[in-house]
């Protein structure tokens, strides 16, 4: 709630514009990449040593608690992501009229629908993704299956946006 209220605050003007800033752009940076190895599981089972220290700032990292590091992790993610899209997301924008750029236009278009959108795609995608699991534990998890599930499941999830924005 946290996450998305501040997204709110952000774009409605109630929190200021962060300024891009070369220092803070290398210091989230090295937050993100300082935090991925006591997250991702495979490097805690092979590490002891960093699964402890893990568990033992758990009460930081843990999702039921709000573990404040998962809310600065994210906003380091965000202010990266920002700092990559540029003011307003003019990096993002395609430029010509070849077919990448029409394609890219498209896509893009899709990804803003989206996102502006994201309070019923995410109540949606949490009953979906269930839907979903519950045919690939019924079926052989193939790779075939696998992309046809979330092929699925993205063409549902952009209609959602798309019928929520109407």
């Amino acid at each position: 709630q946290l996450v998305f209220f501040t997204g709110f605050a952000l774009m409605s003007g109630w929190l200021p514009q962060p300024s891009l800033n070369k220092w803070l752009v290398i210091a989230a940076i090295i937050f993100v990449l300082a935090t991925i190895p006591f997250a991702y599981y495979r490097i805690l089972g092979k590490v002891p040593d960093l699964r402890e220290i893990a568990n033992s700032i758990h009460f930081l990292t843990k999702k039921t608690d709000f573990g404040l590091l998962r809310y600065v992790h994210f906003l380091a993610l965000a202010y990266l992501g920002w700092a990559v899209a540029g003011q307003g997301g003019k990096r993002l924008l395609a430029t010509g009229h070849s077919v990448g750029a029409r394609l890219w236009r498209l896509i893009l278009k899709i990804i803003l629908k989206v996102g502006q959108q994201s309070l019923a795609v995410f109540v949606f995608s949490m009953v979906l993704a269930r839907f979903i699991g519950f045919v690939f534990d019924q079926t052989a998890r193939s790779t075939l299956t696998v992309v046809t599930g979330n092929l699925i499941g993205f063409a549902l999830i952009i209609g959602v946006a798309y019928l929520a924005g109407w």
